[in-house]
C-alpha cells in the first residue's frame, strides 16, 4: 500500500501509533509513527458529488454495498475470488492485517482489489490466469480517515473489539455521507450482528446473502449472461453452512469462538482434524521462523528449494549452483511440498540409499502405502543366471511397490531441440525466490552461510566426494498454489476414517495425495477439480485440502485444456480495455516519417517460410545478388536480409500492453488452441510479415563472398513487402524442381547452400544436432479436435534447417552487439554443459550394443559421435541416441548481463556459441522485445527505460521469462499427450513394437517405432521380472526360478498399448507382451 506524503490541512489532526518490531540483532524495538487523520478521504463510490478528488470510483452506489469482516474474508476468500459477486468495500485495517499475517490470502485479496488503470490502491500485479479485473472491490482507507479512525484499546489484546467498532463507524459515516446508500454488513459474528441490529444496520451471513441474491430477478438476469455460481458451486463453498442450517444454536456457539480465534490462527487455516491426543506423531514439529533465522545465522541449517524426485520417498534441496542435499524418506521430508523453500539440517548418511537415477516414478495410492507398513517380513530370492547364483535380499515383500514410485514421467518427454532442453532445477528462479523471501523477512542473508556449513560441518563428505544427506526442519516459504487433478474415493478398513474422506490425485506427480473432506461425493466423483492445501499436521500421513472449483468431466477437451492451463499457470484472461487502447486502428498504415527514417527493402525479393497455416509470421528473408567490381561473376557477393517484425514500434515501454506482455512473456501453443502474448491485431495483422503487405522490420543484413564467408554485418530499421509466404514443404518443392529457374527458386537454392555451409561450420565447432524423428502431427476431421483421424511423424525438410540457420546467425550476431555495447542491460541465452555422469551411463549402454566410439568430453566430441552414428543408417538408433543425449543436457536459461562474471557463463553448449540471445521472434516472446529495445538504445533510436538498469527488476523479469517459457513448453507437451491419449482411445488398444531405451529398477523406458514417441513399461517382481543391477538388465524367471530370457538396452519388444483412465494426465499405458 503506497501513500503520498500528507500535509496539514484545516480540520485535520494527527495521532501517534506505536508497535514493536524484532530487529536483525533479535532485539525488540518500539516504533512510533505519526498518523495524519484526513477529512477528505474518498468514499470510492460512483456518482458521488462530495468526493471531488476521486480519480477512480469503484463501487456502484445504486446497488447494495457490502462490507465484510475479517472472518468472512478468510473463510470465503475462494468464493469471492472465483465467483461473480462484487461491489464490496474492504476496510484498510482488515486489508493490512491479512497482508501482515497471511501472504497467500493477501495475494488473492490484492488481486480482487487490483486497479488495472492506475494501480493506485494496490502495488504489484495479478498473476492469476483467469481472474476478471472488472469486479468492483474497493479498499476504504479508514485508518487515515478522521471520521472512521478507532484508537487502540490496551485491554483489547487481539484487536477483536476494535474491528467491530471500525466496521460500525464506517457504515455510520457512509450513511451520513450519502443517505441514499444501501449498505449491508456481511458477518457470521454474533456480536457484530447484534451491534448492527442496535444501529439499524442490515447484517447477514454471506450464505444468507447469496441465497437471497439467487432468488431475486436481478441474479437470474445476470446468470443468463454468464454468472459463475449456481447451486452446485454453493454446495461446495458453503458446505458447512448447509450442514449446520438446521442446527443454529450449535452453530452460534462455534461461530463466536471461531471469530475470537481468527487473530491467532490466521497462518494456520485448515480443516479441523480428528482428536490427535492419542495418536503417535508421524513427523517432527517444524522450527519457528525466529528459530530458523537464528540457526541460519549460526550456520546450523541450510536454506534451499525443495525439489521432489519421487513423491514421499526422495527429494533434493539445492542450495548453490552445484551443491545439493539428498532428503530420503517421508520422515525426513517432513511435510515439505515440491518447490517449497525449506530449512535443512545435515545428518549422517542413511544405511541404504535411493538414487534419483535408479528408479522410474510412479505414484502409489494411499491403500498401497498402508500395505507397505503392515508387512515387515524379510525373504531371500535366488535366481539362476548363466551358471552362477545371484542373491537378492529384499527387506520388505512390498519393497517393489516402494520402488515403483520412482519413474520420472518428465524423463520421457524430452523431444525438443537442445536450445529448449528441460531440467527440473532452475537456479535463477530458485535464487530469485530465496532473495525475495529474505527481503520479506527483513534479514541480510550472507551467501557464505551455506558454503560455511558445507565446508565446516561436512568436511568428511567433501573429502570422500559423497552426497550430503539431510532432513527438513522447517518451512521458510510455502510454494502454495492451486492444484488440478481428480478426486477418488478412499476405501479402507480403518474405523477412525469417515466415509466422507476422499483423496485427491494431482496432475503433477510430485505432489502427494491430498486428503479431502467432502460431503458431496456425487458432485466431485470422477471430475477434474481444483484443490488447495490447507494444512498438514504432524499426525497426518497426507496433507488436508479442500476443493475450490470443479472444472468439468474427465476426457472433455475443454476441461482438460483448463487443467493444463491451471497446472502451468498460463494466463487465459482477456486483454483489458487499457491494453486495447494501446493498439492502432485496424486501418493503420505506415506513417510517412517512417519511410524517411528506415531502409527501403520493398523492391528486394523477400519471402517467408513457416509451418502451414502460420499466421503470426515473425521473420522473412531477402536475397540480393550484388557485383563488387565490374561484371565478373566471381566477384559477385550476396546480401541476405534477415527481417524481423518490429514489434517494439507498437509496444511502447511501460504502456499497459507492455506490462501485460511482460507478465505473459510468451505465446502458448496447444494442439487445439493458443494463448497469445499480444492482441491478434498485432500478432496476425500489423506485425505479421504477410505476403503482399508493407511491414516495419528490425533487420540484420549479412554480406557474403563467393565462399559464403561473412564480410559485413549491419543492423537496420527497414520496411519490406513480402513477395511470397511459403510453407516448408512448398519452399522445398521449389528448390527440388530443377525446371524452375525463377529468381525465387535461385534465391532459395542460394540460401540453402549458405545454410548448409553455416551448419557444417558450427557442427565442426561442436554444435549439436539433436532433432530426431520423434515429433508427431495430428490430422483432424474438419477441424473437429475431438475427432483425430491420424497420427503421423513431423516431416523435417531442408527448408526447416535453412530458416533455423539464418535465425541462429541473426541471434548470435545481435547477442555480440548488445553485450559489447550495453553489457549490463543485455538479456542473453545461456546453456551450461551437461552432467558428465549421465553421458557416462549412456556410453555404458552403447558399449553393450558394440558402439565403442562414443566420446563426450567436449561438445565437439559429442557432436562428432552423434554424426558418426547417423552415418550407420540406423534411423531407430539415431533417434534414440538424440533423445537420450537430450535428457543428459542441462536447461538453457535466460541470463542478464549483470550476472555474467566470466566467459563460461556466456557460452551456449548446445550451439557451440560463445554468446547467444533471442532476437527473431518478438511476436511470441517478450525476451526478443527486450533485446529490440536494447538495440534501439545502442543505435540511439529510443532511450531505454531506466528500469533496465535496475538489477532487481532485470533479474526478476529474467526469472519470470525462464518460468513462463518453461511452463509454455510443458503445457504444449501435455496437450500432445492428451490428444495422443484421445487418438489411442478412439482406435482402441493396440499391440505395437518398441525398443528399450533405458532400464531402471522397476521398469523400462521404450521408444514406440510406429508412433514416433516414448513411453514407460513397468516390470513387476510378482510377474517374474528381476533386475540385475550389475549388468543393467531384467531377467524373466518362471515359478521354478529358471531364467526364460533377459531384457537389455536396445532390445526389441512387443507391448500392449492401452489408455489409462485412472491416470490424471490421460496418458497411454504399456504392458509387456514378449521379446522379439
Amino acid at each position: 500500500m503506497t501513500f503520498l506524503k500528507l500535509t496539514n490541512r484545516k480540520g485535520e489532526r494527527h495521532v501517534q501509533k506505536y508497535f514493536y518490531k524484532l530487529n536483525a540483532n533479535n532485539r525488540i524495538n518500539k516504533i512510533v509513527r505519526e498518523v495524519y487523520l484526513r477529512n477528505d478521504i474518498s468514499c470510492g463510490i460512483e456518482k458521488c458529488n462530495i468526493c471531488e478528488n476521486n480519480k477512480k470510483k469503484l463501487l456502484d452506489g445504486e446497488r447494495s454495498i457490502l462490507i465484510l469482516d475479517l472472518n468472512t474474508l478468510i473463510k470465503y476468500m475462494d468464493f469471492l475470488y472465483d465467483c461473480d459477486i462484487d461491489n464490496i468495500l474492504i476496510p484498510l485495517s482488515i486489508y493490512d492485517y491479512i497482508k501482515s499475517f497471511n501472504k497467500i490470502l493477501y495475494k488473492k485479496l490484492r488481486n480482487l482489489c487490483y486497479d488495472v488503470d492506475e494501480e493506485s490502491i494496490i502495488e504489484g500485479s495479478s498473476s492469476s490466469s483467469s481472474f476478471n479485473h472488472n469486479k468492483r472491490f474497493c479498499v476504504f482507507v479508514n485508518t487515515f480517515c478522521k471520521f472512521t479512525y478507532v484508537e487502540d484499546n490496551k485491554d483489547d489484546t487481539n484487536g477483536f473489539n476494535k474491528e467491530l467498532q471500525e466496521i460500525i463507524k464506517i457504515v455510520i459515516w457512509l450513511k451520513h455521507h450519502n443517505n441514499k446508500l444501501n449498505i449491508k454488513v456481511i458477518s457470521n459474528n454474533k456480536l457484530l450482528q447484534e451491534d448492527c441490529y442496535n444501529n439499524d444496520i442490515p447484517c447477514s451471513t454471506l450464505f444468507e446473502y447469496v441465497n437471497e441474491l439467487m432468488k431475486g430477478n436481478d441474479y437470474k438476469k445476470k446468470n443468463k449472461e454468464g454468472k459463475k455460481f449456481n447451486m452446485d458451486t454453493l454446495k461446495m463453498y458453503f458446505e458447512e453452512d448447509i450442514l449446520n442450517e438446521h442446527n443454529d444454536s450449535k452453530a452460534d456457539h462455534t461461530e463466536s469462538t471461531c471469530d475470537q480465534k481468527t487473530y491467532h490462527t490466521l497462518n494456520n487455516l485448515s480443516l479441523n482434524s480428528n482428536n490427535n491426543n492419542n495418536k503417535r506423531p508421524l513427523y517432527e514439529p517444524h522450527l519457528s521462523k525466529s528459530d530458523m533465522i537464528q540457526k541460519l545465522r549460526e550456520n546450523k541449517i541450510i536454506k534451499g528449494v525443495f525439489s521432489v524426485i519421487c513423491v514421499n520417498k526422495l527429494a533434493l534441496v539445492k542450495f548453490s549452483d552445484v551443491d545439493e542435499i539428498v532428503i530420503r524418506g517421508t520422515k525426513y521430508m517432513n511435510r515439505a511440498i515440491h518447490n517449497d523453500v525449506v530449512a535443512v539440517e545435515i545428518i549422517d548418511e542413511p544405511n541404504e540409499d535411493l538414487y534419483e537415477e535408479d528408479y522410474l516414478e510412479e505414484q502409489i495410492s494411499p491403500e498401497e502405502e498402508e500395505e507397505e507398513e503392515e508387512i515387515e517380513e524379510e525373504v531371500e530370492v535366488e535366481i539362476e543366471e548363466v551358471g552362477e547364483k545371484v542373491k537378492i535380499e529384499i527387506n520388505n515383500m512390498n519393497k517393489e511397490k516402494l520402488q515403483n514410485s520412482y519413474i520420472k514421467n518428465e524423463d520421457v518427454k524430452e523431444k525438443e531441440n537442445v536450445i529448449d532442453i528441460y531440467n527440473k532445477n532452475n537456479d535463477i528462479v530458485q535464487k530469485d525466490m530465496i532473495n525475495l523471501y529474505e527481503k520479506k523477512m527483513n534479514i541480510t542473508y550472507d551467501k557464505q552461510i551455506n558454503e560455511n556449513i558445507y565446508n565446516n560441518i561436512n568436511n568428511r563428505h567433501i573429502s570422500e566426494k559423497k552426497k550430503l544427506y539431510g532432513k527438513v526442519v522447517g518451512i521458510i516459504s510455502r510454494c502454495r498454489k492451486e492444484y488440478g487433478g481428480i478426486i477418488k474415493e478412499y476405501s479402507n478398513n480403518l474405523n477412525n476414517i469417515k466415509k466422507k474422506l476422499m483423496f485427491f490425485k494431482a496432475f503433477n506427480n510430485k505432489i502427494p495425495y491430498i486428503m479431502i473432506k467432502a460431503q458431496l461425493e456425487d458432485e466431485l466423483r470422477n471430475k477434474r477439480v481444483i484443490v488447495t492445501i490447507d494444512n498438514w499436521d504432524i499426525y497426518s500421513r497426507n496433507p488436508l485440502g479442500r476443493c475450490i472449483s470443479v472444472l468439468g468431466n474427465c476426457d472433455d477437451i475443454e476441461t482438460e485444456t483448463k487443467l493444463i492451463y491451471n497446472e502451468y499457470n498460463i494466463s487465459t484472461r482477456e486483454f483489458s480495455e487499457n491494453v486495447y487502447k494501446c493498439l492502432p486502428p485496424n486501418n493503420w498504415v505506415i506513417p510517412d516519417e517512417e519511410y524517411e527514417k528506415r531502409n527501403d527493402f520493398r523492391n528486394v525479393l523477400t519471402f517467408s517460410i513457416d509451418p502451414p497455416g502460420c499466421q503470426d509470421i515473425d521473420d522473412a528473408l531477402s536475397v540480393e545478388f550484388l557485383q563488387q567490381d565490374g561484371n565478373i561473376e566471381k566477384n559477385y557477393i550476396y546480401r541476405i536480409g534477415v527481417h524481423i517484425a518490429d514489434v517494439s514500434y507498437f509496444v511502447k515501454q511501460n504502456s499497459p500492453i507492455d506490462l501485460e506482455a511482460s507478465k505473459r512473456c510468451t505465446t502458448v501453443y496447444l494442439i487445439n488452441q493458443r494463448v497469445d502474448m499480444l492482441p491478434k491485431l498485432l500478432t496476425t495483422n500489423l506485425c505479421s510479415l504477410v505476403e503482399g503487405e508493407e511491414r516495419l522490420t528490425y533487420s540484420c543484413i549479412f554480406c557474403f563472398n563467393k565462399d559464403f564467408d561473412i564480410i559485413d554485418i549491419s543492423v537496420k530499421k527497414c520496411i519490406i513487402k513480402s513477395n511470397k509466404s511459403f510453407s516448408y514443404e512448398q519452399a522445398q518443392n521449389v528448390i527440388d524442381d530443377k525446371n524452375d529457374q525463377s529468381d525465387t527458386a535461385k534465391s532459395l537454392r542460394l540460401l540453402n547452400k549458405i545454410a548448409k555451409h553455416l551448419k557444417q561450420k558450427w557442427s565442426n565447432d561442436g554444435a549439436l544436432e539433436l532433432r530426431g524423428n520423434t515429433e508427431v502431427l495430428f490430422e483432424f476431421e474438419a477441424n473437429d479436435f475431438s475427432k483425430a483421424k491420424n497420427l503421423k511423424p513431423y516431416v523435417c525438410y531442408e527448408t526447416n534447417k535453412l530458416i533455423e540457420a539464418f535465425m541462429l546467425l541473426a541471434n548470435r550476431s545481435v547477442a555480440r552487439i548488445i553485450f559489447q555495447n550495453f553489457k549490463a542491460a543485455s538479456v542473453l541465452r545461456r546453456h551450461p554443459p551437461p552432467k558428465h555422469e549421465y553421458l557416462k551411463e549412456l556410453n555404458d549402454y552403447l558399449k553393450t550394443i558394440q558402439v565403442f566410439d562414443f566420446k563426450y568430453n567436449t561438445s565437439k566430441d559429442l557432436s562428432h559421435s552423434i554424426n558418426n552414428i547417423n552415418l550407420k543408417n540406423d534411423n531407430i538408433l539415431s533417434n534414440i541416441l538424440k533423445v537420450m543425449v537430450t535428457k543428459c543436457m542441462n536447461e538453457a536459461v535466460f541470463i542478464s548481463g549483470y550476472n555474467v562474471h566470466n566467459n563460461d557463463m556466456l557460452r551456449h553448449y548446445g550451439l557451440a556459441a560463445d554468446i547467444y540471445t533471442f532476437f527473431t521472434s518478438p511476436i511470441r516472446r517478450y525476451a526478443d522485445i527486450m533485446v529490440h529495445r536494447i538495440l534501439n538504445h545502442i543505435y540511439q533510436i529510443e532511450e531505454l527505460d531506466k528500469k533496465y538498469l535496475d538489477i532487481i527488476y532485470l533479474n526478476k523479469q529474467v526469472a519470470l521469462l525462464n518460468d513462463k517459457y518453461r511452463n509454455a513448453r510443458f503445457a504444449s507437451r501435455a496437450s500432445v499427450d492428451f490428444f495422443s491419449y484421445l487418438y489411442i482411445k478412439k482406435i482402441g488398444n493396440q499391440i505395437t513394437n518398441a525398443v528399450i531405451t533405458n532400464l531402471k529398477k522397476n521398469g523400462i523406458q521404450i521408444f514406440l517405432i510406429d508412433y514416433f514417441t516414448e513411453g514407460i513399461c513397468y516390470l513387476k517382481r510378482k510377474d517374474g521380472f528381476l533386475f540385475d543391477e550389475k549388468k543393467k538388465r531384467f531377467i524373466k524367471i518362471d515359478k521354478y526360478k529358471n531364467e526364460l530370457f533377459h531384457l537389455s538396452f536396445y532390445d526389441k519388444i512387443q507391448v500392449h498399448m492401452q489408455v489409462d483412465n485412472y491416470d490424471i494426465k490421460c496418458q497411454n499405458h504399456f504392458i509387456f507382451i514378449k521379446k522379439i
